[in-house]
């Protein structure tokens, strides 16, 4: 390839014995991708030729070919140029600098190299300290199709006219595990600022207050002793403290019926008092016993019908006292149900705002730990509370009293529901490959057969329950996904997920 850009300041002579070359990107594709190329002053200049290589050829993937002389204090902004040009072009940036063997007369060199992805650091050689480290290679795995996913979201578009080199490698497409690149069981946790994303959810919930009254304004929330109404509480308190309004305007309910135990109605009660919110108890067993009564329902047939009736009065009654009050009901769900559509239509799948609408169950946790943590009076039963298995106590509770209904035995673990939903919507990934990323993220926690069927589960959900989704209430969103029909997510409610479940139906495991 021709070089453009000639250095010459400093150490650098090169104007005065090289003529600057044509504007004739240097672009490769090997096995349909990408590759294209950069010579070392490239990346410091104000317009690089990655921006074309990107936009007008295509490059998934720039490797810059250096000899840049190490000096105190450059490899710091060597790297932050890395990191910003391949997340600005949406790109991989591959740089490789000489190593400390070559003439030290006036400049050392140390083999600087680093692989980044989309901003993201793959791996890195820093510079060499002594001769006997030189002899390093530089290994690393790149998600080609994470990149073009996430160009297509951003709109990022080239008119990839063919390229100049092609050639056709013998790597085998078998998937299998690369011990070059770590995929992290928990996506939704990774770089997260819990204060911000906590400030983000009590900001819009403030504005939500103002508009709708202000001072005058109550919140009005079931409290279940559950994460989910557990945070959506904490959140409330935050925001009507940081608007100087009284705490009492918010009004925790907690709504007993047929499946609540002791522990969760103890610890809603424990959780009301220790924030000094307007505590209150509805007892909907009689309303729903009546109106099962009217539907000729048995009350010892526990169906859909049985636990909705439950799910739907609790609603009723939340939104009858906002009417009452003169205020607004807080939704509690997070992101995770509303994928799976682990809520009932019409009942905790309805609020006036919903602070928690865009959280994933994994990072609710994660939320209200760091709560416990900062808060001592808190921290008994915020702990208690993470300790209590998930469960939407629609079923009565066994002979001792335990929570008999556990969300987890139904849809699956939500670690797992995450992992998929992160890397289904985010990232862009097959099936097939979420499936074999998410058993080597975990480790071995789970097998494969065990992971495919929660994600058959997954995808069969996620499909038939958009029409929950379509009609979402209003929340924040706070990460990088969320489900609502007016932001990141418009999708029929009548498709189905047939060819993704027929994908991992037919791998053979063992």
């Amino acid at each position: 390839m021709d070089k453009q850009n000639l250095p010459t300041y400093s150490e650098f002579y090169e104007a005065r014995w090289f003529t600057p070359g044509k504007d004739n990107p240097s672009v490769f594709e090997i096995d349909g991708v990408r590759i294209g190329v950069e010579i070392c002053e490239y990346l410091w200049v104000p317009n690089p030729p990655c921006e074309k290589l990107v936009t007008e050829c295509g490059a998934d993937v720039i490797v810059n070919i250096s000899s840049s002389p190490r000096l105190s204090g450059k490899y710091e902004y060597l790297k932050d140029l890395v990191k910003i040009t391949s997340g600005r072009l949406i790109c991989s940036y591959v740089y490789v600098s000489s190593g400390p063997w070559e003439s030290s007369t006036d400049l050392v060199f140390s083999g600087w190299s680093m692989v980044y992805e989309n901003s993201k650091k793959l791996v890195e050689l820093p510079p060499v300290y002594s001769l006997q480290d030189d002899e390093r290679i530089l290994i690393s795995d790149i998600d080609i199709q994470e990149l073009r996913a996430s160009r297509r979201k951003n709109k990022l578009k080239s008119s990839l006219p063919k390229p100049i080199f092609s050639f056709e490698s013998r790597i085998s497409e078998t998937l299998k595990a690369s011990k070059y690149r770590e995929y992290i069981s928990h996506p939704f946790l990774v770089g997260q600022n819990y204060d911000e994303v906590f400030a983000i959810q009590s900001l819009g919930l403030q504005k939500r207050i103002v508009a709708c009254g202000g001072a005058e304004c109550k919140v009005v929330l079931g409290i279940s002793g559950g994460t989910d109404s557990t945070l959506a509480i904490l959140v409330a308190v935050d925001a009507m403290k940081s608007l100087g309004y009284p705490i009492t305007n918010i009004i925790g309910v907690t709504l007993p019926c047929f499946g609540t135990t002791d522990r969760t109605k103890d610890n809603s009660w424990k959780l009301m008092n220790l924030l000094g919110v307007d505590g209150r108890e509805i007892s909907i067993k009689e309303s729903v016993t009546a109106h099962l009564k009217e539907l000729g329902h048995p009350l010892d047939k526990y169906d859909i019908a049985y636990e909705n009736a439950q799910a739907r009065m609790r609603t009723q009654v939340l939104f009858n006292l906002s009417n009452m009050e003169g205020g607004i009901v807080l939704g509690t769900g997070d992101i995770s149900e509303l994928a799976l559509g682990w809520c009932t239509f019409g009942a905790d799948h309805l609020s006036s705002y919903n602070p928690n609408a865009s959280i994933p169950k994994t990072l609710v946790k994660e939320l209200i730990r760091y709560k416990a943590i900062k808060d001592e009076s808190l921290r008994e039963v915020l702990m208690d509370i993470l300790g209590t298995p998930i469960s939407p106590e629609l079923l009565p509770p066994d002979e001792s009293g335990n929570i008999q209904q556990i969300s987890e035995d139904n849809v699956g673990p939500y670690e797992l529901h995450d992992y998929f939903l992160y890397h289904f919507l985010r990232t862009g990934m097959s099936a097939k490959k979420i499936l074999y990323t998410c058993f080597w993220a975990f480790s071995g926690k789970y097998d494969l057969e065990t992971i495919r069927k929660w994600e058959i589960k997954f995808l069969w959900r996620f499909g038939s329950q958009q029409f929950k989704r379509s009609c979402l209430p209003d929340g924040p969103k706070t990460g990088s996904i969320s489900l609502s029909p007016r932001g990141d997510w418009r999708m029929p409610s009548d498709i189905t997920m047939k060819e993704y479940i027929n994908e991992l139906e037919s791998i053979k495991l063992g």
